[in-house]
């Protein structure tokens, strides 16, 4: 049966080594692999499964120890890739984004809380990704006039977007950079939100935005649809965490 298996998870597990498997058969038809908030695995477990994995489309790594090695790894031989997590990983910097330059069919990439990677460097490799739709990243310069806007990609229809910055939250500024940027979103999540008028006002100016969600925000629901009644626009599904 493990020629059939197209899904493997090692996820928050202890295991420090792969199963001993005869040619790696369980590897070899993969579709998605995760070794998400696993804290025995290391960069050599995770390479050495990859290079088992022949038709892998989906790769979570999320809170790993990994390094860089990783993504050179998947340069060299994962080409269907098309759904890569690698959220809180201390071990990659963006010295190493260059590696998924030709990841073009990419379709999802989530590298939120990412302490090296910044944001310049993030939108630097969003110019060579046309596929990708989802992105979730942390923004690590707390001036919203450092958001670089040379370029929009409207490509992008989930944006998930967070703060790392010790007092700074998503404001008006900030969300109004992303709206330039990203203008053909459907759904966006922010985390870390603390608006004043002008901030919510921000908000309503999506203009294609079906699902508006944040994160450790004030805000109530009633106060968004009153901005967006307001403006005689129709809201999105709103939903708000207040923590």
């Amino acid at each position: 049966h493990t020629r059939k298996m197209k899904r493997f998870s090692l996820f928050s597990c202890e295991v420090p080594d792969m199963p001993d498997l005869p040619d790696g058969a369980l590897w070899k038809n993969l579709r998605h692999l995760s070794f998400a908030y696993n804290k025995a695995v290391t960069t050599d477990t995770v390479t050495r499964a990859l290079s088992y994995c022949e038709c892998l489309e989906g790769l979570d790594l999320d809170y790993t120890a990994v390094t860089g090695e990783v993504l050179l790894q998947l340069t060299a031989s994962h080409h269907r890739l098309t759904h890569l997590n690698f959220s809180g990983c201390r071990g990659i910097d963006e010295d190493d984004l260059p590696c998924l330059y030709t990841y073009t069919q990419l379709v999802s990439l989530r590298l939120p809380h990412c302490p090296y990677i910044s944001t310049n460097r993030i939108f630097t490799l969003l110019g060579y990704l046309p596929h990708l739709q989802a992105l979730t990243f942390t923004l690590i310069e707390p001036d919203p006039e450092k958001i670089p806007l040379q370029h929009q990609f409207c490509n992008i229809r989930r944006l998930d977007v967070g703060c790392t910055f010790p007092q700074k939250w998503i404001n008006c500024a900030i969300v109004t950079r992303l709206q330039v940027l990203f203008p053909d979103v459907l759904w966006l999540v922010l985390h870390g939100c603390i608006f004043d008028v002008a901030g919510i006002i921000a908000l309503t100016t999506f203009p294609r935005v079906q699902q508006l969600e944040l994160f450790a925000t004030p805000i109530t629901v009633e106060v968004l649809l009153r901005a967006f009644d307001m403006y005689n626009k129709r809201p999105p599904r709103l939903v708000v965490h207040s923590h």
